[in-house]
């Protein structure tokens, strides 16, 4: 028996929450199961996989400070003989830990000596990344990659980037070190970012330039790997009235451009791209066309998000599927 497991947080149980759907993603690749409170394991499993969730970026971060429950999920990581942590190097949580002894916030027990344990524990923790999985397929792009990949598909997700800035440069390092004569199809998710953000400033260079590149580079990786190349179609323009995190905000605001801009962009998108007959991974056509609200309302991540739910992900026929996956 296999877990993922965070420590720190507890995995959502919301069927429409981003967090989980990455959680899912590599619960698939592992044939494992998604523990969403450590406190509420029956037994202690084979393996535990940490998953610190799809936006951590280093760091510790605890809102309501580290808990006697964090306390006693950590010591279970401490003492368990076979444990990996997923898509991520290992921290020292130890280190980060000891520099909140003595805080309100932070349980009576936590010591120096019991850091220095962790510490030496944390070293011991093998790192297990979306690269290193056998799959001979990938998908390479956005955060929004998440939500348009498929069952055996290694999931190289690189949140805020741009189609613009993809292809401004070397192709190689999206790779990550893959064996390019191991993988047999590969997945582009990119341009819902531009267009959400970028392509309706004055300043922008314009769709057709973009497309006209992204074309080349698509024919230059099928001409070069020798494998097929698909593009995924950019997400649909969602409600205008949709509250967003600022961490979604560029230069002071959630968007650019008025919602007809936006979706007139994404449309011509995913005709220019059909047009030179470019192989597309994208939702049902009528999401495109749905009351903005409406889909935000359905097909979208609960709560403040731009991103379409784990319940409506390609993995599970974009919404048609009984079981998640």
């Amino acid at each position: 028996m296999k877990k993922i497991v965070n420590p720190f947080a507890n995995i959502p149980a919301n069927p429409k929450s981003h967090t989980l759907g990455w959680s899912q993603v590599w619960a698939n690749h592992l044939d494992s199961e998604i523990c969403h409170k450590m406190r509420d394991m029956a037994s202690i499993p084979d393996t535990l996989y940490i998953d610190l969730g799809p936006n951590y970026s280093g760091g510790l971060n605890l809102f309501g400070g580290l808990s006697e429950e964090i306390f006693n999920n950590l010591n279970i990581i401490m003492s368990h003989p076979d444990v990996v942590i997923l898509d991520h190097d290992m921290p020292d949580f130890g280190n980060l830990i000891e520099k909140r002894i003595g805080a309100t916030s932070t349980y009576c027990q936590v010591t120096p000596e019991w850091c220095a344990e962790l510490s030496e524990a944390c070293k011991r923790i093998p790192s297990l990344k979306q690269q290193d999985l056998p799959h001979r397929r990938i998908i390479i792009g956005d955060s929004h990659s998440l939500a348009f990949s498929i069952p055996g598909e290694r999931v190289l997700k690189n949140d805020g980037a741009t189609l613009y800035g993809m292809l401004q440069s070397d192709f190689t390092p999206w790779f990550r070190g893959i064996n390019l004569d191991t993988v047999s199809e590969l997945t582009l998710s990119f341009g819902s970012i531009d267009i959400r953000h970028h392509l309706m400033r004055p300043d922008s260079v314009s769709l057709s330039d973009i497309l006209v590149k992204y074309v080349k580079r698509i024919q230059q990786l099928e001409s070069t790997l020798g494998i097929p190349v698909t593009a995924c179609a950019p997400v649909p323009i969602e409600f205008e009235g949709r509250r967003l995190p600022k961490t979604g905000y560029y230069k002071g605001t959630p968007f650019f451009g008025t919602l007809e801009q936006r979706k007139e962009l994404t449309n011509r998108f995913i005709e220019l791209l059909s047009y030179n007959d470019i192989k597309m991974r994208m939702p049902p056509l009528e999401w495109y066309s749905m009351n903005p609200e409406e889909y935000a309302k359905t097909h979208m991540e609960f709560g403040s998000s731009v991103h379409i739910a784990p319940t409506h992900y390609a993995r599970n026929n974009w919404g048609k599927n009984d079981v998640l996956i």
